[in-house]
């Protein structure tokens, strides 16, 4: 029995993971003899490992993975580690954990999401594995491991919502799309890929509220969009949040785009909801920002 445990791609740390999925992508190939119905036998055709976390550290996430390039590991170190609990009590401890391990990857950041009295902001991560020469497998799993120590960063919370610079009010809920589109390439007869690129890049911020006013205000289709930023505050021990006014929050801000209105819908008694889309041409991040 096993639980999270924080992430390690090359020198530094994914702190704060609330969720990590591993998954080899393994295509198989079915041999038969003349006709037959049933096989003769089975070969590893390709895999493309992937892993992705779901991490609470935001400032942590966004000075380790870039927003728009990424994080490359070369010939370092990629793991995966699984704390190993002890029966009738807390944790296994000393070198006795699991653990999926690589050299090299490409890992991308591919949501950003908060909503009103949720737990708090999280950062999803996607993980690409590769091969040092599209044979050798790109991980591989070891049992008897001790773990690094961990650390607690900080916590975030959904903020405001500002459009063309003006504040969007009664929001409900804010998405952060980096958009990202990584690509893994396999030639020469290789089983893994060991190349992998950033093909395209497609920013987006979804928002969900229930300002009507604010919707019509803004478009009931589509309309040329200035700027977007939302926020994320950073939350104190022992309080609530850290002052608007200090550069501690985290900021995530599109230039010019185009805004679209997804829906528009309520049901019964219950308060109606918006969704609007902004797409714009650059995503950029602040981990010190205030709050305006």
């Amino acid at each position: 029995m096993d639980v999270v445990y924080d992430a390690i791609l090359g020198a530094s740390s994914l702190k704060q993971i609330r969720r990590t999925s591993y998954r080899s992508q393994a295509k198989i190939l079915t041999g038969r003899m003349s006709g037959a119905v049933d096989p003769s036998a089975k070969f590893l055709q390709e895999a493309q490992p992937r892993a992705t976390f779901d991490c609470e550290d935001l400032a942590g996430l966004l000075t380790l993975i870039s927003v728009t390039a990424g994080l490359y590991v070369s010939g370092s170190t990629v793991t995966l580690p699984w704390n190993k609990r002890a029966n009738g009590g807390t944790w296994a401890g000393g070198s006795a954990n699991d653990v999926l391990s690589g050299t090299s990857c490409l890992a991308v950041i591919t949501s950003i999401s908060g909503a009103q009295g949720d737990d708090g902001v999280v950062g999803s991560i996607e993980l690409a594995f590769l091969s040092t020469d599209g044979q050798t497998p790109p991980i591989a799993a070891s049992v008897n491991n001790a773990l690094a120590s961990q650390a607690y960063n900080a916590w975030y919370a959904m903020g405001p919502f500002y459009v063309d610079s003006s504040q969007l009010s009664q929001v409900k809920s804010t998405r952060v799309d980096p958009g990202v589109e990584m690509m893994a390439k396999m030639y020469d007869g290789d089983v893994y890929p060991r190349l992998t690129f950033i093909q395209a890049r497609n920013p987006a911020v979804e928002v969900e509220f229930e300002n009507f006013d604010a919707l019509y205000a803004q478009t009931p289709i589509a309309a040329a969009m200035t700027n977007c930023a939302v926020y994320y505050r950073k939350r104190v021990v022992g309080g609530t949040f850290v002052s608007d006014a200090t550069a501690a929050h985290v900021k995530l801000s599109l230039g010019t785009g185009i805004k679209i209105c997804n829906t528009a819908e309520g049901s019964g008694h219950e308060n109606a909801t918006a969704s609007l889309r902004f797409e714009g041409l650059l995503l950029s991040s602040s981990t010190a920002s205030p709050i305006p």
